[in-house]
């Protein structure tokens, strides 16, 4: 959550937002892809795409994480049966905060 308790990281309409304004306070986040290629945006209309799966057998995830003043975007593939917990703990990520079920079952 940013200082003005809005989300720094977030989902809309299937596409990754990241708070340009307050992107200092992010150290790094990640996107794994559903059944939909992965859109990650930000608010001036940029935006870079991934295939969901990829011909492997593997699905995609996308890491962002920022250096200094500038944000980093790695592109990855996991194997598609892996469940998500599994793939948080690949790059290091462990749930904090419990996720809404409804979430989770997409």
């Amino acid at each position: 959550m940013t200082p003005g308790n809005r989300p720094l990281v977030g989902l809309q309409d299937g596409a990754g937002i990241v708070s340009l304004r307050h992107v200092r306070l992010l150290r790094r986040a990640l996107f794994v892809a559903g059944d939909r290629p992965l859109t990650v945006g930000a608010f001036d209309g940029a935006a870079a795409a991934l295939p969901a799966r990829s011909g492997a057998g593997s699905r995609s995830v996308l890491y962002v994480a920022r250096v200094g003043s500038v944000l980093e975007l790695r592109a990855e593939f996991v194997p598609a049966d892996a469940p998500d917990a599994a793939i948080w703990g690949m790059f290091g990520f462990t749930m904090t905060i419990p996720l809404d079920q409804r979430i989770l079952s997409r």
